[in-house]
């Protein structure tokens, strides 16, 4: 769903082990700073060239979520209805034609509007169970921008194929105490769900009286299976002092203090901290905030996918030469929510020009997780090369391109944050239809997308990155001395990280 379907996203989580061990009410003061050196603050992220997975289509309304069912990976995105994506991982997954869950049959059920099936887990005493929790929304018009949301709870006795709504229609396990308002967003909504030691975690957005916004959390037992009314969220005392003694059915939630509200939550293995990937335009791209104990977000200095505010639209429904990047969410290979080294790094794409209705796409890209030297940026990105089979015009961009055109290999990583020694780099297209990099485009000459950040001046490990032209006038990206044998070189775009470094 878009923001014009007035989703809240919600995303579920296990806390940190120091929360996971605490086994009573009381909680750390969250007055307290985050713990010391984390180990994501000393990261750097590559990210690799965008790969479209499904589209277009009006079922990427929501963050990709997947489990490892035998062999197979099973995702799931959905509008309205949830459908179903397979593959051996992660990095090849295939959209089916298969719906798993609908929404509710009378427009007095809480999920009519729809069931958005957003967090899978295996049960842990039988196999052959799988459990899960879905957005739903009712009372919804949302050409007037109103919506009421809620989480509800489902499960699946076929390997994730089907699932159903045990108790329906007394399967709610997160429920607002504030009714809906005309013309406004209201309730909680939209579950992402990782387990940990002896409890499930749920963030998930609480849209409170004032209409505002805010993160809060719920926890449940594994043994309980997460099943209505086991669900309690956190909240906390005038001392600072947290409890999980309050129903999720309609109790008092205590807001958790993030940048951005999450689309998507994770946990970084090797460091144990939770993580929150969210589009934020004012951080300058695809941001992370991450947290040693659950509570406490800090928000990683570099974007990880970079754009600028004034290219992506504030309204998803409008039609302009803006882009959409949305519901951003991290998978292993095997689809868990636990990675080490490397993820796949999933969101919604809609092209300039392109409509919310009818031209979304699931886009994938790899990320590659290391550990940063003091003198390296924190991320980088792929610029990779393209070629227009129609017309033989060669160009360069790290953004998501449509498979008409033919991809080649990575020319080189661009910075993914500006800096007093760093320049932009943009798409560009002249009036004749010529694509190219450059910092300026010139007149004539149509301004794109961002592509990245290079240096402007020769760093460690870093080489040229040349604009060059062909006979012909084509005008190309390279890192390769001599233009590569195909042309003379026009202009020094800066510098780069070449790629396999």
């Amino acid at each position: 769903m878009s923001p014009s379907r007035g989703r809240t996203l919600a995303v579920a989580v296990l806390l940190a082990a120091t929360l996971a061990g605490c086994n009573g009410q009381e909680q750390p003061d969250r007055s307290a700073p985050p713990a010391a050196g984390s180990r994501l603050a000393d990261a750097a992220f590559e990210v690799g060239p965008p790969e479209i997975v499904m589209g277009p289509s009006t079922y990427v309304d929501s963050p990709l979520n997947a489990i490892q069912v035998g062999d197979t990976v099973r995702a799931y995105v959905g509008n309205v209805e949830t459908v179903l994506l397979e593959g051996s991982g992660a990095a090849d997954l295939e959209p089916t034609d298969r719906v798993v869950v609908g929404r509710g049959h009378d427009e007095t059920d809480f999920d009519w509007c729809g069931s958005w099936l957003d967090a899978v887990e295996p049960d842990q005493q039988d196999p052959g169970l799988l459990r899960a929790w879905y957005h739903a929304e009712a009372d919804c018009a949302y050409t007037a921008n109103q919506t009421h949301k809620s989480i509800a709870y489902a499960e699946s006795r076929d390997g994730g194929l089907t699932f159903t709504k045990p108790d329906y229609p007394d399967n709610q396990v997160v429920r607002s105490p504030n009714g809906g308002t005309a013309g406004h967003h209201t309730g909680r909504g939209a579950p992402s769900v990782v387990r940990r030691g002896g409890h499930f975690y749920l963030y998930y957005q609480d849209v409170r009286p004032d209409l505002s916004t805010v993160t809060a959390v719920a926890r449940a037992p594994v043994s309980s299976g997460g099943v209505p009314g086991s669900w309690r969220n956190y909240t906390e005392g005038a001392d600072g002092r947290g409890s999980w003694t309050a129903d999720a059915l309609g109790g008092p939630a205590t807001a958790l203090e993030t940048t951005v509200p999450a689309s998507s939550v994770s946990v970084h293995t090797p460091s144990d901290e939770v993580v929150l990937v969210r589009q934020h335009a004012t951080s300058g791209g695809i941001v992370l905030q991450v947290s040693s104990d659950g509570i406490h977000f800090t928000t990683l200095p570099e974007p990880i996918v970079p754009y600028l505010a004034a290219q992506v639209r504030t309204d998803w429904g409008e039609v302009n030469q803006q882009q959409v990047i949305g519901y951003t969410s991290i998978v292993a290979d095997d689809g868990a929510r636990e990675w080490g080294g490397s993820f796949s790094l999933f969101h919604l794409y809609v092209f300039p020009g392109g409509t919310l209705r009818g031209e979304r796409y699931l886009v994938r890209r790899e990320v590659t997780v290391t550990e940063a030297r003091a003198d390296q940026p924190r991320s980088t990105i792929a610029l990779t090369e393209y070629l227009d089979p129609d017309t033989g015009d060669t160009f360069g961009t790290s953004s998501p391109m449509l498979e008409e055109y033919d991809a080649g290999g990575v020319l080189g990583f661009l910075l993914g944050s500006p800096g007093a020694d760093r320049r932009s780099l943009f798409e560009c297209e002249s009036a004749g239809g010529d694509r190219f990099v450059a910092a300026a485009c010139g007149t004539g000459a149509r301004t794109g997308r961002l592509v990245g950040y290079a240096f402007k001046e020769q760093q460690d490990g870093t080489v040229a990155l040349a604009r060059c032209v062909t006979d012909g006038g084509d005008r190309f990206t390279t890192t390769a001395e001599d233009c590569a044998s195909r042309g003379s070189s026009q202009s020094e775009l800066g510098f780069v990280y070449p790629p396999g470094v």
